[in-house]
């Protein structure tokens, strides 16, 4: 039997600005988590490594412990497979927090938008092109009334959806987005000082060069 991990929570500890934001990026519903261990069971990478507990680290984000979870390193082993969210009984996400909480650690901030929770519309390209094309659409309507400086994916596909396809939209709609897409592990890179060109953002449809000015 495994032992049973014990931590001491102080009231200084708590950081209420973090636990609003993790509500904002988890939805209301991570409040009815009943710490059951569905996600856990159901994360590829914890059956080898139990350092990535999504059960824990939902716990301890909701409770506002921001040492525990952004500067822990075991959140940055999350393979982002949403596994642990799609099999939550009660439909609590922790990909989204563990995925929010990723990007904050970086230095950057998270900003929700209608669509959020929502397919870009990539997968369905080479079946429906015009429906992908008004998903992905719709998505960087909603993200460009929000004000953001860059959109940033976990998933490949979808990164590469928002960065061809603004130029597809512009020829299509005569609709200028601009927003720069940065995949997250390009984000993490700017976040530790490598150079655009080390991260390959010459290859980026969408220029970042406005970005890489304020970050």
């Amino acid at each position: 039997m495994a032992e049973t991990q014990k931590y001491t929570v102080r009231l200084e500890d708590l950081d209420t600005d973090f636990s609003e934001a993790v509500v904002k990026a988890g939805g209301e519903r991570v409040h009815i988590c009943l710490q059951c261990g569905v996600c856990a069971a159901s994360c590829p990478i914890f059956k080898f490594n139990e350092a990535l507990n999504p059960r824990i680290i939902l716990r301890s984000a909701v409770l506002g412990l921001t040492n525990r979870t952004l500067y822990s390193n075991s959140i940055w082993l999350c393979a982002a497979c949403y596994s642990c969210t799609e099999r939550c009984p009660h439909g609590v996400q922790p990909t989204e927090v563990i995925r929010d909480s990723l990007i904050e650690a970086t230095g950057a901030k998270c900003v929700n938008y209608v669509e959020k929770r929502l397919c870009c519309g990539a997968p369905i390209m080479g079946v429906d092109e015009k429906l992908s094309l008004e998903i992905v659409r719709d998505k960087l309507k909603s993200i460009q009334n929000v004000g953001v400086n860059a959109i940033v994916t976990i998933c490949p596909f979808c990164h590469t959806h928002f960065d061809l396809n603004q130029v597809r939209l512009k020829e299509d709609y005569g609709e200028t987005y601009g927003m720069s897409v940065l995949h997250y592990t390009q984000l993490l890179g700017l976040a530790q000082g490598y150079g655009s060109d080390d991260l390959g953002l010459y290859e980026n449809r969408v220029p970042v060069d406005d970005l890489l000015g304020i970050v």
